[in-house]
């Protein structure tokens, strides 16, 4: 495997793990908190993250 194909194999990995986490902060944090944490804003911005993980996280061949 090459330099580059490992790089970004892990930025792949990282990017995975980063949605799964913001995925998991707000199930079983944010919407259980409630308050501030649900606000229409909050929740948003949470799945603006795990969007933009996700739209990372793509093994695109134009990457490759």
């Amino acid at each position: 495997m090459s330099t580059a194909t490992a790089s970004m194999k892990e930025c792949l990995e990282n990017c995975q793990e980063c949605q799964a986490i913001c995925a998991d902060m707000l199930t079983t944090q944010c919407l259980p908190e409630g308050g501030n944490h649900v606000e229409q804003t909050h929740v948003k911005l949470m799945l603006d993250c795990i969007a933009a993980y996700a739209a990372s996280s793509v093994d695109v061949r134009i990457h490759r």
